[in-house]
């Protein structure tokens, strides 16, 4: 979407304890002092790069909103991350966080309930080879 001159604005976290790694799963790593998420979950709000600098202006009820929440399970999760997809109120809920608090009452309480199915195409690499 950068290649097509969109803007995104990304935010992401953990949720939850417990994860699977290349050495099973986990609850915590270094000895304790590092909890290993049960999940992590993105939102993504794209905005078109054209029609001046205020993003949030530029924010409406229509923007593509891209929210998931997968498991921390590098067996279950690869690149079909599409399968997760869920909305940005879906993980509202379970976090405790809220999102979208400079928009708009209206444009916020729309986008929290869009769950994006627009199809993914494959992953293109950033950097070509050469022979």
């Amino acid at each position: 979407m950068t290649r097509e001159h969109r803007r995104l604005y990304i935010t992401s976290g953990p949720l939850g304890k417990g994860g699977t790694g290349s050495h099973g799963p986990r609850e915590t790593i270094a000895g304790g002092r590092v909890t290993v998420p049960g999940a992590c979950w993105k939102i993504a709000v794209v905005v078109p790069a054209d029609g001046g600098d205020d993003d949030l202006a530029k924010i409406n009820a229509g923007a593509r909103v891209i929210a998931v929440l997968m498991p921390n399970d590098q067996n279950a999760v690869g690149e079909e991350w599409a399968g997760f997809r869920t909305s940005a109120g879906d993980i509202e809920r379970r976090t405790g966080l809220h999102f979208f608090d400079r928009l708009p009452p209206d444009v916020a309480a729309a986008l929290r309930l869009k769950v994006d199915d627009t199809p993914v195409a494959p992953p293109r690499p950033l950097f070509h080879e050469r022979d």
